[in-house]
């Protein structure tokens, strides 16, 4: 939807850089964009940069897997008892099968 907008408004776009490089985590969303890029070379890197931080944050997981992917069955309790986020919830949903 962002790609759209932008090739879209044409002249028109304004970024609010700061913010939307904070929201991003990055400024080189914004830089792709700018450059004509399409969204498979947006994403393209998505999947590797996910797997770095995946391996980065197993030694601060409070809960292991099987635990997440209990509460993945049981979204309300997750929620309520191990405050899981629905992006945490989708993470693990899909990766239920691989455990």
């Amino acid at each position: 939807m962002l790609l759209e907008t932008y090739s879209m408004s044409g002249d028109n776009w304004l970024w609010a850089e700061a913010h939307f490089d904070r929201l991003a985590g990055t400024d080189s969303l914004r830089l792709s964009i700018e450059a004509g890029a399409d969204f498979a070379e947006l994403t393209s890197a998505w999947e590797s940069e996910n797997q770095a931080f995946e391996q980065l944050e197993i030694p601060y997981l409070i809960y292991d897997n099987q635990v997440l992917l209990s509460a993945y069955r049981h979204p309300y309790y997750c929620v309520k008892t191990l405050r899981c986020t629905p992006s945490r919830i989708r993470i693990f949903s899909e990766k239920r099968l691989l455990l």
